[in-house]
């Protein structure tokens, strides 16, 4: 939001989506290939970590992108869990960057027409209005990718529990 209200809408949109981008790969890599052991074994005890990677194994980028876009996951968490799936850092970026321009342009235009209705004096110009609107169709997007990214990894929680639960019989 300082970054709309300081620089503009589209400014502050591109700065802060390569700033968030950059720092989530960061945190990526650090799971990948510093801390792995130790976050394989937190992550593995759970069946919702398991269904997150099944389904980024077949597609990463439309889930990375899908997951980013309506947060499921807290993204702090996500960075490190990503990191330890089998998505390639490729798919993990772009997903990542695509996912999350949304919610930056969200966060960055509120900040700008804050800024905009805080040096009129309150009025609301034309631009601003038409942002307004924008934020709320940026919402009920949101909203909707999140309903369709959860349907997708409930599908794979589903085969992730049928599969262990075939296996577990197979040792009778």
């Amino acid at each position: 939001m300082t970054a709309g209200a300081l620089y503009g809408a589209v400014q502050g949109t591109l700065m802060i989506s390569v700033a968030a981008t950059v720092a989530c790969t960061l945190s990526f890599l650090i799971a990948r290939y510093f801390a792995r052991d130790r976050a394989v074994e937190l992550a593995g005890k759970y069946n919702i970590f398991n269904a997150i990677d099944a389904a980024v194994s077949k597609d990463g980028l439309k889930i990375v992108a899908l997951l980013r876009f309506s947060p499921l996951l807290p993204f702090a968490v996500a960075n490190y869990l990503y990191g330890l799936t089998a998505v390639s850092i490729q798919d993990y970026m772009i997903g990542s960057w695509i996912g999350m321009l949304p919610g930056c342009t969200w966060y960055v235009l509120a900040g700008s027409i804050g800024a905009s209705t805080w040096t009129s004096g309150g009025e609301l110009d034309v631009a601003s209005q038409a942002g307004s609107v924008g934020l709320a169709l940026g919402f009920a997007a949101s909203l909707s990718a999140g309903g369709y990214a959860a349907k997708l990894i409930q599908d794979s929680l589903k085969e992730v529990e049928a599969e262990a639960e075939q296996a577990g019989s197979g040792d009778r």
